[in-house]
């Protein structure tokens, strides 16, 4: 990706602080025209996708309309691991609406990744994908160009990297 023109920065290091700085050395003939800015999952607050850390990214739609005025396009990565948090409404919304894969005995299936203790959309039921679009909202209403999936796919930190065998699917998956 890097040869298209393309800078990855560590959420937790990147802040509108230092954007400033890349639109600069652009000014300044440091870079290349047309250059996508992808921004880890560190951009988020405490790790929970959909989210912006509002400390160093108080102005997040300020934020990506200056790097557009600059012609940079901006990335966003998320993560379909969602934590754990009783106190955020995206996990309420999922619990309430059934979207979570489940354990055989109808327990929500949890794994452990940036997040810590997370819980993961059932991608196989066409209205969790359904639900899943609609928290891009946000994104869509900071006019974010595009996003990343982390690792491509839900994975876990264990040995296994992903959910065991047994966690059930909707749809027969």
């Amino acid at each position: 990706i890097a040869a298209f023109g393309s800078i990855d920065v560590n959420g937790r290091e990147f802040d509108t602080v230092n954007a400033q700085v890349v639109v600069e050395g652009e000014e300044k003939g440091i870079g290349d025209d047309s250059v996508a800015i992808h921004l880890d999952i560190g951009y988020t607050d405490g790790y929970r996708s959909f989210t912006w850390n509002k400390k160093r990214f108080p102005d997040p739609k300020g934020l990506i309309k200056m790097l557009h005025e600059n012609r940079f396009k901006a990335v966003v990565m998320t993560d379909p691991g969602l934590k754990k948090d009783p106190d955020w409404n995206i996990y309420n919304d999922g619990i309430k609406n059934n979207v979570f894969c489940k354990n055989r005995d109808g327990s929500v299936a949890e794994g452990r990744v940036w997040p810590g203790k997370a819980v993961f959309p059932d991608f196989a039921d066409p209205v969790v994908q359904k639900w899943w679009g609609s928290l891009f909202k946000v994104h869509t209403d900071n006019a974010v160009d595009g996003y990343c999936i982390d690792v491509n796919a839900p994975s876990v930190f264990s040995a296994r990297r992903t959910l065991p065998d047994s966690v059930q699917h909707k749809e027969g998956g």
